[in-house]
């Protein structure tokens, strides 16, 4: 199940320009909204309150894979972090970035999970 809650937000991007064979960034397939999930969320985080927004980089392969997840900027609590990179090593696909000459490469993504305990409470 999601949560509309849980705003996963492509912090920055290359604009796509792959129709002109350019360089194009990796993007989120199904645009990253079904990688976190309600279950996700610790009770204990939601019964104490406990929210914030968990940056990370993410290390995208040639295949689209997540392959290393790091946090940059931490919700403030370690908890939420741990499952933020969980998630997205776990459920994150991308489309590829792509080089000058349109060959798939390795890039990297940042991306913000935002962990709203109100929401959280008003969904359950």
């Amino acid at each position: 199940m999601l949560l509309a809650a849980f705003a996963m937000m492509l912090s920055a991007a290359a604009p796509d320009s792959a129709a002109d064979n350019g360089p194009a960034a990796a993007r989120a397939i199904n645009g990253g909204r079904d990688w976190i999930y309600t279950t996700d969320y610790p009770a204990d985080a939601v019964r104490d309150g406990r929210g914030g927004i968990t940056t990370v980089s993410l290390v995208v392969d040639r295949r689209g894979a997540v392959e290393e997840c790091s946090v940059v900027q931490s919700s403030g609590h370690r908890d939420l972090d741990d499952i933020s990179c969980m998630a997205m090593a776990m459920r994150g696909r991308y489309e590829p970035a792509r080089n000058t000459r349109g060959q798939k490469i390795a890039s990297t993504v940042m991306r913000q999970i935002v962990w709203d305990p109100a929401a959280m409470r008003r969904a359950q």
